[in-house]
């Protein structure tokens, strides 16, 4: 190390790929700094295989929030006894959100928070208030990261009641204050069994650069808590679970009617889609590898599977030229995952996916009534903020079908066409500001527009529905 400059050397140095704390104490043993690492922090960077250093960005930043480190930037893969790499300064004025609770124990609760939370604004009890008349007795950090918040109750949680808690007062460590009428569940979670937690929705062959994903869903009336839960590739020729992964090691409660997206990169994932990021998203090290052509997956609790689905890529609708990045959904929860026609490719109206939101495709056991409305059916593009677009709104009732829409002049002419033999869901909205194809605002008039909706079974429903282009005087 002497070519570096000042150092010291010590005895033994031994620290884990994985993460631990350490710390730095004055000759009487107080803390003058810590940080707790973890190899999360190199994010999706090959550099987390080995040889390179995380670096402090912000030194006068004391917050102890992993987008202070990064993984360093200099061709050595190191900086010691020099400037780092990434050095930089940390702008913080986003407030702090709050993303889940759990019951640690049946007299108290742990509040998930997304950054480092300022803990002399934790202890006012006032902060906090639960339904069900929950007397509080106690607030205060829980653990070293500062994330988490520990209240305590007078008396315990009751089982199969779901208690809802609203906080304000917090601040992160930057002085945030977490925004008005931030609210969390929590309860005394029910064992799961068989079919009460589904697969939702499954991506294996994701963007280049993007990351698997699979979603499930809590279609019980009961909380359940995730940390029973594994998640486990299929042998294709011996039907046995291989590279079974816990989706989590502790408490992480999924409540009625709750979707989950489980992936090993929430980031990456929120960045390619529409998506309810960051709440209900649980980033985990390894799922099980999904091929890109098919393959089989489990979720498995106490011993048995819960629920599993064999993929294949010709699940996907079959006039779709490129499957990459496209998910496959279930189309109702109570469907059997194992049936192929349980599922379909995630409508590109939508954004190829849906993760953490109500699936495209869904239908109400695939028997809704096709219809088709316009609203409203006078509307005066002329950008004052209202009306300034009309809605055309499809209901198909099922997946699988293909959208068209024209709209002509009263004298016959096409002067708008939009998604063009697109993939839709079972409804799709569409919206027109008044522009045609020829990119000029079409005059004031009566208007028609032709709403088709065709499927590959030769199903085919159109609907003309008039409206008016004003001008306002």
């Amino acid at each position: 190390m002497q070519g570096y400059g000042k150092y010291a050397g010590v005895s033994s140095l031994s620290l884990t790929n994985g993460g631990e704390k350490i710390s730095i104490r004055d000759p009487q043993g107080f803390p003058i700094d810590s940080v707790t690492y973890s190899d999360s922090w190199y994010g999706s960077s090959y550099k987390k295989d080995g040889g390179w250093s995380l670096e402090r960005v912000d030194t006068t930043y004391s917050c102890p929030n992993p987008t202070n480190w990064k993984p360093c930037e200099h061709i050595q893969g190191g900086t010691p006894g020099q400037q780092n790499s990434v050095a930089g300064t940390i702008i913080d004025n986003i407030p702090p959100i709050l993303l889940r609770a759990f019951c640690n124990d049946s007299a108290s609760v742990i509040l998930v928070f997304n950054e480092p939370i300022d803990p002399n604004s934790v202890a006012n009890i006032n902060n906090y208030s639960v339904n069900n008349s929950l007397l509080l007795t106690s607030a205060g950090i829980s653990g070293e990261n500062n994330q988490r918040i520990r209240i305590k109750f007078q008396y315990p949680v009751l089982p199969s009641t779901v208690y809802t808690i609203e906080v304000s007062g917090i601040a992160d460590c930057s002085g945030n204050n977490l925004l008005s009428g931030s609210t969390t569940r929590f309860g005394i979670a029910d064992s799961i069994r068989k079919n009460e937690i589904i697969l939702n929705e499954v991506l294996f062959d994701p963007f280049e650069s993007g990351f698997d994903f699979v979603e499930i869903f809590n279609k019980s009336r009961k909380i359940k808590d995730l940390n029973e839960l594994k998640i486990s590739a299929i042998n294709q020729s011996t039907n046995e679970p291989e590279a079974l992964f816990f989706v989590t090691e502790e408490p992480w409660l999924i409540f009625p009617d709750e979707f989950l997206v489980i992936t090993e990169n929430s980031s990456v994932v929120a960045s390619q889609y529409y998506s309810s990021y960051p709440f209900h998203f649980l980033q985990i090290n390894q799922l099980p590898g999904m091929n890109i052509d098919e393959g089989h997956i489990a979720i498995i609790a106490g011993g048995q599977r819960i629920d599993e689905f064999k993929y294949n890529k010709s699940y996907h609708f079959e006039l779709l030229n490129n499957t990459k990045g496209i998910s496959l959904e279930k189309i109702n929860p109570t469907f059997n995952s194992m049936d192929a026609s349980s599922w379909h490719s995630a409508s590109t109206v939508a954004g190829f996916a849906t993760p953490g939101f109500k699936n495209s495709q869904f239908s109400e056991l695939g028997i809704a009534q096709k219809n088709a409305s316009v609203t409203p059916e006078i509307f005066t593009p002329n950008n004052d903020g209202k009306d300034d677009f009309v809605t055309f709104s499809i209901v198909s009732g099922s997946p699988g079908y293909i959208s068209n829409i024209w709209i002509y002049n009263v004298s016959g002419q096409v002067i708008f066409t939009q998604n063009k033999n697109n993939l839709s869901g079972t409804s799709e909205i569409f919206t027109w500001d008044g522009v045609g194809d020829d990119g000029t605002l079409a005059p004031f008039g009566i208007y028609i527009a032709l709403l088709e909706v065709f499927n590959l079974k030769g199903a085919i429903q159109k609907y003309k529905l008039p409206f008016v282009v004003a001008v306002k005087f």
